[in-house]
């Protein structure tokens, strides 16, 4: 087990980005991370495309990670991203076992 309680193979990164605004509204959060989303409907003459956040999800979820967004109780917005670690020892243990695999059933 690792410090954190989970098996080595299972420990993640977290990484949380607070601030201390208003929040996001709660018909918004669903919304967030969805291409061209865009929380108000005012600001359709702004730069963004609304692509950054629904790109952000992607790369964490390319990386076998999971990104949340959430109200924060005191105010403000909480975003959260978990990313599993490599582990070494899980990484040669899969690599000996596709090794294995290979020799038995591989191409000559």
């Amino acid at each position: 087990m690792s410090e954190a309680g989970r098996p080595a193979a299972e420990r993640r990164a977290v990484i949380e980005v607070l601030d201390s605004g208003p929040g996001i509204p709660d018909a918004v959060l669903p919304h967030v991370f969805e291409r061209f989303y865009k929380s108000d409907a005012a600001r359709t003459r702004t730069e963004g495309s609304g692509l950054g956040l629904a790109i952000a999800a992607e790369n964490v979820r390319v990386h076998g990670g999971s990104v949340s967004a959430a109200n924060r109780p005191g105010g403000g917005a909480v975003f959260t991203v978990e990313l599993p670690l490599y582990n070494e020892q899980v990484a040669q243990a899969q690599g000996q076992a596709d090794g294995d695999a290979s020799a038995r059933g591989g191409r000559s």
